[in-house]
């Protein structure tokens, strides 16, 4: 794979900075809003936090090492043989599944929320929600330590590709699948989770249609019935 030139470099660094720096303002405005709005001091509130908080380490750290590594252009920082950079692919992926996991509580939550209503307070307290939220991070920065293997490293710009990329080996490649496999396994649980809470949330509004529909049927009919009764009074 040849080098790439000056300027192509400086078109990616350009574009990856506007990219980061829209990220920067639309997640950190936001995260601003999640931790000063009343109507977040819940625990859907910790989790948009948290939700956002793993975007901005993704963001940070994606902009930092994407400069530096094409700023200096030293091929070392694009190959495994640093544990430093290993440890970055690992703390960048680690967002990324942290990110998925929090969206993966929101929708939970929410459907506890809408089907378990008179219980959500209790089974979502904001200590409760922050430990799981910690948890779930945790969990998702410790699943990413495979990264710090040199042969399942994620790498920035290797082979001048201006992309991360799994290490080009056997290993690299089945982390590679088996990271793919378990995001869309989680996306698509999400997906789901929302999905039957949506069915739920129709399912009421038209229960609660119907109730009303009948309600007001029956209003009138004995509005009918007491003119009626008025009626035979007045000619009695």
């Amino acid at each position: 794979m040849s080098e790439n030139s000056e300027f192509e470099d400086n078109i990616a660094m350009g574009c990856i900075a506007a990219i980061s720096v829209f990220g920067l303002i639309s997640n950190g405005l936001s995260f601003y809003l999640t931790r000063t709005r009343s109507r977040f001091r819940n625990a859907f509130g910790i989790l948009c936090s948290s939700f956002l908080i793993c975007n901005l380490q993704a963001i940070i750290v994606l902009l930092t090492w994407c400069t530096i590594v094409l700023s200096l252009k030293s091929p070392i920082l694009s190959s495994p043989e640093l544990f430093s950079v290993r440890l970055v692919g690992v703390i960048l992926n680690g967002a990324w599944f942290g990110s998925i996991l929090m969206h993966f509580l929101t929708a939970i939550n929410r459907f506890f929320a809408f089907v378990y209503a008179t219980r959500y307070n209790q089974l979502w307290s904001e200590t409760r929600t922050f430990k799981i939220a910690i948890i779930f991070w945790t969990i998702s920065m410790v699943y990413c330590t495979h990264h710090l293997y040199e042969n399942c490293s994620l790498l920035f710009n290797y082979g001048s590709k201006y992309r991360w990329l799994h290490h080009t080996s056997y290993h690299g490649q089945i982390c590679a699948r088996i990271d793919a496999i378990v995001s869309v396994a989680l996306i698509v649980a999400m997906a789901c989770t929302d999905f039957i809470t949506l069915l739920k949330i129709i399912a009421y509004h038209r229960t609660m249609r119907r109730n009303t529909t009948e309600s007001t049927t029956v209003s009138v009919i004995n509005e009918k019935e007491v003119l009626f009764f008025k009626q035979v009074i007045m000619r009695n």
